[in-house]
């Protein structure tokens, strides 16, 4: 009989858990904020912006359901984030330069659902650096000196329809405060806008 209620109270545990446990895949786009580089990098001499670039994210993520509206979010992406500039050169004309950063980013966060499919979360984003390269209009290179970790806050809010099954389907858009800097002399810190989607499918 104790072997029996043990089992019964297995399946029930497992039960529950599946309920308040969604596993999803996730797209979005960056859009990084400009950040000064420093006037050694310049060869006019002069302090040069980082552009914005567009770029994507894909992966994970889990939604877990603590208390009534309230959930721990968890992603884990291939993160890709992008900025260029251009300034003046020697007497053949301008350089262009793109950056490009390459992360397996994961962010774990505090999700408060205040109303049926709006809801607003926040948490650390962990960024661990797989490749960065730095092209310029005469060459590329790899760039070995960035940071191997980065950190930032990422803040949301989106929209979530459930469906039967265990299904939903949800829209968001997210900043990413950076708060350390990815590479001494390629423009310090940078932050990211990012608008993506996400697909609950179990």
């Amino acid at each position: 009989m104790k072997k029996i209620i043990i089992i019964l109270a297995f399946f029930l545990q497992t039960n529950l858990m599946s309920q308040n446990l969604k596993f999803g895949v996730n797209a979005s786009i960056n859009n990084e904020t400009r950040t000064s580089i420093p006037h050694n990098y310049s060869l006019s001499g002069k302090d040069t912006f980082f552009n914005s670039e567009t770029s994507y994210n894909y992966g994970i993520t889990v939604l877990y359901k603590l208390i009534s509206n309230i959930y721990i979010n968890t992603s884990v992406l291939y993160s890709v984030k992008k900025v260029s500039t251009v300034f003046s050169g020697p007497a053949d004309g301008p350089i262009y330069v793109d950056l490009r950063f390459d992360y397996i980013s994961i962010a774990p966060k505090i999700e408060i659902n205040p109303i049926f499919g709006l809801y607003v979360n926040a948490g650390p984003s962990i960024d661990f650096k797989v490749n960065t390269e730095l092209n310029q209009s005469r060459y590329s290179a790899k760039v070995n000196e960035t940071n191997s970790v980065r950190f930032g806050i990422l803040m949301s809010v989106g929209y979530r329809i459930d469906f039967h099954n265990n299904n939903a389907f949800a829209a968001e858009f997210s900043y990413d405060k950076g708060l350390s800097s990815t590479h001494p002399d390629y423009g310090g810190i940078y932050s990211t806008s990012r608008a993506g989607l996400i697909f609950y499918f179990l």
